[in-house]
């Protein structure tokens, strides 16, 4: 039996193979990160539209009452009832870390969204206003002519 070793590969061979996958993978790595940032920022959105969703769910069953206009937070008064889950609150393109509550162990409920609460605050001047409702005024100059 011959034994064929012209068939194999030299060392020089895999170094060029090693060489262009290296080249292939550096090129292809920009693409993947840009794909990853398009999918956070279309999740932002997508978590954007659901809050906008859920406030208008809200405002129809309180006559036009805007979340937060009560003792309670806006964020609990849109969830469990009006949104499936508290993760919506969070932007992934929100990086920042929260510590634990204090004392409890526990991770903080994360929130990237925010409502300026003075528009509707009953201990402000907008408490004229108070419960702010989607046809009022909207503008801090016009709340602050009431």
């Amino acid at each position: 039996m011959a034994k064929n070793l012209g068939r194999a590969f030299t060392l020089f061979e895999l170094v060029i193979v090693i060489l262009v996958i290296a080249i292939l993978a550096s090129i292809a790595y920009p693409i993947f990160i840009d794909t990853q940032e398009r999918a956070k920022v279309a999740k932002d959105m997508n978590n954007l539209r659901q809050i906008g969703i859920a406030t208008q769910l809200y405002m129809n069953d309180k006559d036009g009452a805007l979340p937060g206009s009560t003792a309670a937070t806006w964020m609990s008064q849109l969830c469990p009832k009006y949104t499936a889950a508290w993760g919506i609150f969070k932007s992934p393109l929100d990086t920042t870390r929260l510590p634990s509550e204090a004392g409890t162990g526990s991770p903080p409920s994360p929130i990237s969204y925010g409502i300026n609460s003075k528009i509707y605050d009953v201990n402000n001047v907008a408490s004229k206003v108070w419960p702010l409702r989607l046809g009022q005024a909207l503008l801090f100059s016009e709340i602050a002519a009431r």
